[in-house]
């Protein structure tokens, strides 16, 4: 695949190269080998943009209309440069080989390889992608060789700078516990707030700043340190494991005007394994309702407002001020309409999370939690909220997916996306494999049985034999059993 993004400053290149950057922009000759043909000098170029290194010189011989046919061109992008190999160890390289060797040849020292997208394999059982013949155009290396090594070395240099600066973003930043916004936003909202920007706006920087922050991280590991323990305190409890843990109180009940199952009880004060479960689940839900307004809230009224009421810019490819974003910021190039349903849904997870937590604070016994209306109320609400969460979660992993399919070259894929992709083709592999095990096995089973059958036909001379071990697996006879049963006939 294309890199997709760059991860370096052009402020970082060296002084040298800077100088073959500027040498590669005027032109530079270099020995371009091939695999058919004598190697030839040809001038290479560098675009103004600095990502198409292009050769002067046409097509010619008598394979020139068959070149022109498959529309091979005298270009490559930087993005497609996979690998730069020093020396002379390619293909291309050994085709023109002295006689001395390859590791001997005189020019070894300032020759290269770059090794392009085109040489990756297809997967097995996958169709021929005819777009990609026609974007890369089959070429799989660039082979060069230099007059000299201060050229060479400037050549060096300047490959492996602009080959730095197009490292690969291989994923889309997704959602994270430790990040409250959309981390491909980060960015956008990390820039300085434009001069007219309001009140509102500079106070909502303010708490998206905060939660941007070292403290906001170390904060939601404690939150989710605080669900976990709990949680699995809620689950021990139910099933009993910290009865020989839990205190008894003597004495009565400590508040007599108190209602509920606690103050019906006979004898001393004390709490059942089912009370306990049900204190661990209470923090939970409200550990749940504190993140819904206060981690998370923030970030999604913000794209709330952003999208149905503010002044600002909303359509895809601005920010929460209208400004133009990189290509990194995903979020934002979602379509706007797409946008709003995906907030929309995690604002319901919000909504019904409050509706659980008020539910809770009304049933707030066990007895009253497991209670019908309790139950149907707590259930319901609860089945909302996570719906909408993971309703919303797959509307935006579909749209970015959407994004990288339409133009891969902007858009990284997102992570999960390629996790899925990934499984696909190593099982579409496994499955090829097997294929062709059990083509070989038959091939094999085949070539016993005709040879056994020669074997009967040399000695008895008869065309039963023959045509008895020629049945394979899939005529339904037995291959393994056709020599023996022909050479029991001749006997």
């Amino acid at each position: 695949m294309p890199r997709a993004g760059r991860s370096a400053s052009k402020s970082s290149r060296s002084p040298t190269a800077l100088a073959g950057i500027d040498m590669l922009k005027r032109g530079s000759k270099a020995t371009k080998y091939t695999r058919n043909g004598v190697p030839r000098e040809t001038t290479f170029r560098l675009s103004d943009d600095e990502q198409t290194l292009s050769w002067d010189g046409g097509h010619g011989g008598l394979t020139a209309p068959i070149k022109m046919a498959r529309g091979e061109r005298r270009s490559i992008k930087i993005t497609e440069v996979l690998e730069m190999m020093l020396g002379m160890e390619s293909k291309i390289f050994s085709l023109h080989r002295d006689q001395t060797g390859m590791n001997e040849h005189p020019m070894a020292h300032v020759s290269m390889t770059l090794v392009l997208v085109g040489s990756l394999p297809s997967f097995p059982g996958e169709e021929d992608d005819m777009e990609r013949t026609k974007n890369f155009n089959l070429r799989e290396t660039l082979d060069l060789s230099f007059k000299d090594e201060e050229v060479f070395g400037l050549w060096v240099a300047a490959l492996r700078a602009l080959m730095y600066e197009t490292e690969p973003v291989f994923f889309t930043k997704v959602a994270s516990p430790l990040n409250n916004v959309n981390a491909s936003a980060i960015a956008s909202i990390r820039q300085k707030a434009p001069p007219d920007a309001s009140c509102g706006e500079l106070m909502r920087d303010l708490v998206l700043h905060a939660q941007l922050s070292k403290c906001s991280e170390i904060m939601n590991i404690v939150w989710i340190i605080c669900v976990a323990g709990c949680g699995t305190w809620w689950a021990s409890s139910i099933i009993g494991f910290w009865n020989a843990f839990y205190i008894v109180y003597d004495g009565p009940f400590p508040c007599d005007k108190c209602t509920g199952y606690n103050a019906t009880r006979d004898g001393p004060w004390y709490m059942e394994k089912t009370d306990w479960a049900n204190v661990a689940i209470q923090i939970v839900r409200g550990l749940l309702t504190y993140q819904g307004l206060v981690m998370v809230g923030p970030w999604r009224f913000s794209n709330l407002w952003h999208l149905t009421c503010s002044r600002r810019e909303s359509e895809a490819g601005h920010d929460l001020y209208g400004r133009a974003t990189d290509d990194a910021s995903v979020w934002f190039h979602i379509e706007k309409k797409k946008r709003l349903r995906v907030t929309l849904y995690l604002i319901g997870n919000i909504v019904f999370q409050i509706f659980l937590q008020i539910a809770a604070a009304v049933y707030y016994s066990y007895e009253l939690d497991q209670s019908a209306a309790g139950v149907l109320i707590g259930i319901s609400c609860m089945l909302l909220s996570i719906g909408c969460a993971v309703a919303g979660a797959y509307w935006q992993t579909h749209y970015e997916h959407e994004l990288h399919v339409n133009d891969p070259d902007r858009f990284p894929p997102n992570p999960l996306i390629h996790a899925k992709e990934q499984f696909d083709k190593k099982r579409n592999k496994r499955r090829a494999r097997q294929s062709v095990q059990k083509e070989v096995e038959f091939m094999r089973s085949n070539r016993m049985s005709f040879i056994g059958a020669a074997s009967c036909e040399e000695g008895a001379g008869g065309h039963s034999g023959f045509s008895a071990g020629m049945v394979g697996p899939h005529g339904g006879g037995s291959p393994v059993a056709a020599p023996f049963v022909c050479c029991t006939s001749r006997a």
